[in-house]
C-alpha cells in the first residue's frame, strides 16, 4: 500500500527537511563532502521537479521514493543518505513544518475577514437591525454590532489557533526512530535552519506524537463551525420572508426550472464543508487513539485528511471575507422589522420599573398584559413616546453595548488589536 501519490502534497516539506539534514552532517563532518555535494545536488534537482518522484511506483512513500532516485542518480555516494535518519523523525519534522504553514496560512485569512468585518461595520454602525434568539424576532441592534459579534468570537480563533503554534514549531529531527541516533548534531543550528523556534526533548513524543495536528483541527473545526453559523444567518437574512440582507450576485446561483429562485449556493458549501471538517476531526481522533505510544503507520491516514479539512477552511475564510464585503442591508426592511414595537418590549419594562421604582418582574407582567390586550402603544405613549429604537440605543452607554458611539469605538480599538495580531504573526511567517 503506498502512499506515494498522497505524499505529493508534503514533497517540498519533505525534500526541504532532507536538504538541511544531509547539509547539516556534511558540516560536521559525517557525510564526506564530495558524496555529500553529489546528495545535495540530487535532491535539489528534485525539489525543482518533486513530481519525478512520481515515477517510482514501487515505493512505499516518498521517503523510499528519494532513496531509489539517489541510488540510481548518484550510485554508491547515496549510501551515505540514511545516515542518522529515520523516516518516523523525517516524517514528524515535515508534518509540523507543513502544519506550521497551514496554520499561518489560516491565521492570515481570519486577519483579512476581521478586517473587512470592521469595514462593514463602520459603514453601517448606525444601520438599525434586528436580533434574534430562538430564530425568532428579540431586541433592535445595528447591522454594525451584529457583525462585531462575530468579529469578537473570530478572535477567540485567532488566538487559540496562534497558541498551537507554539506546540507545532517544533523540530524532531535526531529522535530517529524512536531511541534517538548515536550521530551528534546541533539540534538547535538544525531547527535555527528549518525555521523551527525550538528543538524537541524527548524522542518518544517526537516520533509518536500527532497531537499537534488534532488541536489544530479542533480549533479549526470550530472556526468552521462558526462560519457555518454565520452563513446559516445570511441564508435566512437574505431568503423573501426575512429580506433584510441582499448577498453579492456571486454567491448566488439560479434554479434549473424556477425562474424566481436565487440560490445561496456558495453558503450552501460551506456549510457542508463544516461538517466535513467536523467529521474529519472525529475520524483523526479516532485513528489516534487506537495507536500505542510509539511510531504507527495508522498516523499516516490522519496526514491526508488533516490536508484536506485546512483547504477547507481557507477556502471557507476566502468566501466568508468576499461575502461580508459584497452584502448589504435592505435599509427600508431592516427598519421596518427593527421598529415593531413588540421588538422595543424588553427596554420598556425596565424603564416602567425604573421610572415607577416597581419590581422589574411586575413591569414585565403589565407589558405582557397589555401585549394580550392589544394596548400596547399606550404604554409607549407614556413612557416612550418617541418609539424610536435607535433612542432606546443611545441609553445603553457601557462597552459592548450595541449604541453606534460605543460600536465605533470598539471599531477603532479593534482596528489596534487586529495590527497588534498581524504584527506578533509576521514573526513566524518568517520563518515559515
Amino acid at each position: 500500500m503506498s502512499s506515494l501519490k498522497e505524499d505529493e502534497a508534503i514533497a517540498g516539506e519533505v525534500l526541504e527537511v532532507e536538504i538541511a539534514r544531509v547539509r547539516h552532517l556534511v558540516e560536521r563532518g559525517y557525510i564526506p563532502r564530495e558524496d555529500g555535494e553529489r546528495i545535495l545536488g540530487s535532491l535539489e534537482d528534485l525539489r525543482r521537479n518533486p513530481r519525478a518522484l512520481l515515477e517510482y511506483s514501487e515505493a512505499e512513500d516518498i521517503f523510499e521514493a528519494i532513496e531509489i532516485h539517489l541510488q540510481r542518480s548518484i550510485g554508491e555516494s547515496a549510501g551515505w543518505f540514511s545516515l542518522g535518519r529515520s523516516r518516523n523523525d523525517h516524517v514528524a519534522a515535515v508534518l509540523r513544518l507543513k502544519t506550521k504553514r497551514y496554520v499561518i496560512k489560516i491565521l492570515g485569512k481570519i486577519i483579512e475577514l476581521r478586517r473587512t468585518i470592521l469595514e462593514k461595520a463602520r459603514t453601517y454602525s448606525s444601520q438599525l437591525f434586528p436580533s434574534y434568539t430562538h430564530t425568532r424576532e428579540a431586541q433592535p441592534i445595528t447591522f454594525g454590532h451584529y457583525l462585531l459579534g462575530i468579529e469578537e468570537e473570530l478572535e477567540d480563533h485567532y488566538y487559540m489557533l496562534e497558541k498551537t503554534l507554539w506546540v507545532i514549531d517544533v523540530m524532531p529531527i535526531g529522535a530517529g526512530a524512536i531511541g534517538g541516533t548515536t550521530v551528534e548534531m546541533d539540534r538547535e543550528e538544525l531547527a535555527k535552519s528549518l525555521g523551527f523556534s525550538r528543538h524537541s526533548r524527548n524522542t518518544l513524543y517526537m516520533v509518536s506524537s500527532r497531537g499537534f495536528l488534532i488541536f489544530a483541527l479542533s480549533i479549526v473545526s470550530s472556526l468552521m463551525a462558526l462560519l457555518c453559523r454565520v452563513a446559516n444567518d445570511f441564508i435566512l437574512f437574505s431568503s423573501k420572508h426575512y429580506n433584510i440582507v441582499r448577498l453579492p450576485s456571486r454567491h448566488t446561483s439560479t434554479s434549473s426550472i424556477m425562474p424566481h429562485k436565487v440560490n445561496p449556493v456558495t453558503l450552501e458549501i460551506l456549510r457542508a464543508r463544516s461538517g466535513e471538517v467536523s467529521s474529519i476531526l472525529t475520524a483523526s481522533i479516532e485513528i489516534y487513539r487506537a495507536t500505542t505510544m510509539g511510531y504507527n503507520l495508522d498516523f499516516q491516514e490522519i496526514n491526508r485528511l488533516a490536508w484536506r479539512a485546512f483547504n477547507h477552511v481557507i477556502e471557507a475564510l476566502e468566501i466568508a471575507i468576499d461575502l461580508i464585503r459584497g452584502s448589504e442591508v435592505n435599509s427600508d426592511r431592516a427598519n421596518s422589522v427593527s421598529r415593531d414595537l413588540e421588538m422595543l418590549t424588553a427596554d420598556l419594562a425596565e424603564i416602567i420599573s425604573m421610572s415607577r421604582r416597581i419590581p422589574h418582574r411586575e413591569a414585565h407582567r403589565l407589558v405582557a398584559s397589555k401585549i394580550r390586550a392589544g394596548e400596547l402603544e399606550r404604554l409607549f405613549e407614556e413612557f416612550l413616546p418617541s418609539r424610536d429604537p435607535m433612542d432606546l440605543l443611545r441609553r445603553k452607554r457601557f462597552r459592548g453595548s450595541p449604541n453606534p458611539e460605543f460600536v465605533e469605538a470598539y471599531i477603532a480599538e479593534k482596528e489596534k488589536a487586529i495590527q497588534a495580531d498581524e504584527t506578533r504573526i509576521s514573526t513566524h511567517t518568517g520563518s515559515a
